[in-house]
């Protein structure tokens, strides 16, 4: 298997990584092995999954979120065209879910993403139980940073809940799945109501907000 390029953009500690090799610029299904089931990047639906994989040329191992073609109508690509958009204005910032690189082949579509190893947030509650103070502390502080970050990319997510943050082995946290954020201009409102019940900002369900959710 040939590689790609694809780089990272820069964090705050101006970090950055080749992710393979200049033989192409776009990935294709088969440059990934051994795909699995892991690494909650998104809820997955009907029409995607993610799963872990290993990159035949270099053995690192990203997560890919797998969109059936066929699933899709002309909203659900519009849809999918908006969170990559989203995305890629969403870059900058480690505590915000890295999108690698888009590629396709006839049946699906594919997001690359960064691999979080230690789970979401939930797995993490689920496992310890109770958060010590420290591990919530550095939860909620990335949290709070990935918010700042999109917001100040005129961003709202719409769906924070713990399923939603990743974490790293450093405990570190990350915030994913942009399926239902939005573009959203400072002074103006959206009215749509969306994302997980018990997770839902209170100012949603007052008919407009803005950033605040």
């Amino acid at each position: 298997h040939s590689g790609y390029t694809a780089t990272k953009h820069q964090d705050e500690n101006d970090e950055e990584e080749a992710v393979a090799s200049p033989a192409r610029e776009a990935p294709l299904a088969e440059d990934f092995l051994s795909l699995r089931a892991g690494a909650r990047l998104s809820a997955a639906g009907a029409a995607s999954t993610v799963s872990v994989a290993v990159h035949a040329l270099t053995r690192k191992a990203y997560a890919i979120k797998a969109v059936a073609k066929a699933a899709l109508d002309g909203r659900g690509v519009e849809s999918l065209a908006a969170e990559v958009a989203i995305l890629r204005s969403a870059r900058g910032s480690r505590h915000v879910v890295s999108l690698l690189a888009t590629y396709q082949d006839p049946n699906f579509g594919y997001l690359l993403f960064d691999l979080a190893a230690a789970g979401d947030l939930m797995d993490a509650m689920l496992g310890a139980g109770v958060l010590n103070p420290d591990r919530s502390r550095l939860a909620c502080a990335g949290v709070a940073l990935a918010l700042e970050h999109v917001h100040c990319s005129s961003i709202v997510h719409r769906d924070v809940k713990p399923e939603n943050v990743l974490v790293g082995l450093d405990g570190s946290a990350k915030l994913a799945d942009f399926g239902l954020a939005a573009f959203l201009q400072r002074g103006d409102r959206l009215s749509t109501i969306c994302g997980t019940a018990p997770f839902l900002a209170p100012e949603m369900l007052r008919g407009s907000y803005d950033h605040a959710v």
